[in-house]
């Protein structure tokens, strides 16, 4: 099934709109704290997702083409 949803954020740089496995980006988010930071050079590269000013987690999540 599809599930589009929307996350608020402060972007830095050029807007994108990516697609992810929702169970993975969760499974990263439920160890991360509030302030998670999602780095990326495209929209095909991987999601590096870390805590702002913390690195004992680092989670990469990889984007799905949204055949668009």
């Amino acid at each position: 099934g599809n599930n589009d949803s929307e996350v608020g954020c402060t972007v830095d740089g050029e807007s994108v709109k990516i697609g992810v496995n929702g169970k993975y980006l969760l499974e990263s988010l439920s160890v991360l704290g509030e302030n998670t930071v999602f780095e990326m050079n495209d929209p095909s590269s991987p999601i590096v997702l870390k805590e702002a000013g913390r690195s004992e987690f680092v989670a990469v999540v990889m984007p799905m083409n949204l055949g668009r």
